[in-house]
């Protein structure tokens, strides 16, 4: 049976009702279809625009709180600002050797040559790339200790693995 078919015979059978049922069945019709959009597009459309009126509500509250705190933060960054770190008295090589156990990076360290009493060469044999940027980082924020020459070389089989040669400097504060 086609599509074709299958239309003249409800046509048929719809001709064939007397004027108050075919009224009935366009009504009935009418209001199955009525139904049918209100509970696939306009409620859950209705659902999601009170969602987003809901996130939008929170977003604008989180802006305001933001602001609000704004002078704060800024007077916080001032303070830091002008404050200045206690001097490390700790020597360059102990800085070293202390921090690179915190980053696990003390069995990778091949050799520490001290360089005067400002500088210090470290070789690293299969360092993990991203705990020695860590460290480095640690290093220059809280130690002032920085990076004067870096060489590495990338593991031929291991990803994410490095040899590097590093020489520290430790700044004036």
């Amino acid at each position: 049976m086609t599509l074709h078919t299958l239309r003249l015979q409800i046509q048929d059978w719809y001709t064939g009702r007397t004027p108050r049922e075919r009224l009935l069945l366009s009504l009935s019709l009418l209001l199955a279809g009525g139904i049918l959009l209100h509970t696939t597009v306009w409620q859950p459309l209705n659902v999601k625009l009170k969602k987003a009126e809901q996130r939008l509500k929170r977003l604008r509250h989180d802006i305001v709180l933001m602001q609000s705190m704004l002078p704060e933060i800024t007077a916080l960054q001032r303070m830091t600002a002008t404050k200045r770190p206690h001097q490390d008295q700790r020597s360059l090589q102990t800085v070293i050797n202390q921090t690179s156990a915190d980053f696990k990076l003390q069995d990778k360290i091949r050799q520490i040559t001290p360089s005067g009493t400002e500088k210090i060469q470290v070789s690293l044999q299969q360092a993990d790339f991203n705990q020695l940027i860590r460290w480095l980082g640690l290093l220059q924020k809280r130690h002032h200790v920085n990076v004067l020459t870096l060489a590495t070389e990338r593991h031929a089989t291991l990803a994410g693995i490095i040899d590097a040669q590093i020489l520290f400097t430790r700044t004036n504060q």
